[in-house]
């Protein structure tokens, strides 16, 4: 059979894609993340059980294509990832029940992987929080989550500087994202009810009065901005089921 137009597009894209097992056990595998570092690397994370706990586990692919072994890093789930702009890798994740807590490592180039250490104080978070992570151009690292109650929290760090205590900015929030550009200033989009807020706050200065986004009724939403400085916002529209999504130039 034949194919033209945007099917024969189609059918050679698909021709090809690769694909991978990198688990390759009876394991159930969640929440996988991916990111490229400075020198080409792949690093994949996921969380997975193991035994009786939930894994942060972590397999690099070399630049020949041949991958390491599986390594955990730490008994914990819902892992997120960024790299800084000097090639340092930024990890959060929450840590297994009954009291669930939003840890930190990271990683250079060369190094390992630092020692997990707690950001978020002693409140304890619902796995529907969902930590986001975004790492500025100064190399300021940013976390938001949305506790139990529906604050949303917000967590920081220069980067040679230590964690500042977590803050409440905003509440009735769920589904937090967070977006950073390299002049250091943060993009955050969160929902309320059924309606979809943003904030921004420019390097050294406080946050703006957040506003509602027009037009929009969703239940679920991701942030990012691209290298010239424009805003995209995807969503799942709260009535069609429909994905759309939003943008802003500078």
């Amino acid at each position: 059979q034949s194919h033209s137009g945007d099917a024969s597009a189609l059918l050679g894209v698909v021709s090809n894609l690769k694909t991978s097992n990198l688990t390759n056990n009876s394991n159930n595998s969640y929440n996988s993340q991916i990111v490229e570092d400075a020198e080409g690397y792949l690093h994949v994370f996921w969380d997975e059980i193991i035994g009786y706990d939930s894994n942060v586990l972590e397999r690099v692919q070399q630049p020949d294509g041949t991958w390491s072994v599986p390594v955990s890093l730490a008994l914990g789930w819902l892992p997120q990832i960024t790299p800084g702009p000097d090639g340092t890798l930024h990890l959060v994740y929450m840590s297994v029940s009954p009291t669930r807590k939003v840890y930190y490592m990271a990683k250079d180039l060369k190094g390992d992987w630092s020692a997990p250490i707690n950001i978020s104080g002693d409140a304890s978070y619902d796995g529907l929080a969902r930590e986001r992570i975004a790492v500025d151009g100064t190399g300021m690292v940013h976390v938001v989550l949305c506790d139990d109650e529906g604050n949303l929290i917000y967590i920081a760090k220069p980067q040679d500087g230590d964690w500042a205590d977590p803050l409440t900015l905003f509440t009735n929030a769920t589904y937090a994202r967070i977006a950073a550009g390299p002049d250091g200033t943060i993009h955050l989009v969160w929902i309320s009810g059924v309606n979809v807020f943003y904030a921004s706050r420019v390097a050294g200065s406080d946050w703006g009065e957040p506003f509602e986004l027009p037009l929009i009724s969703a239940f679920n939403i991701s942030l990012v901005l691209d290298p010239a400085g424009n805003i995209y916002i995807a969503y799942v529209e709260n009535v069609s089921y429909n994905m759309a999504y939003i943008w802003k130039t500078p």
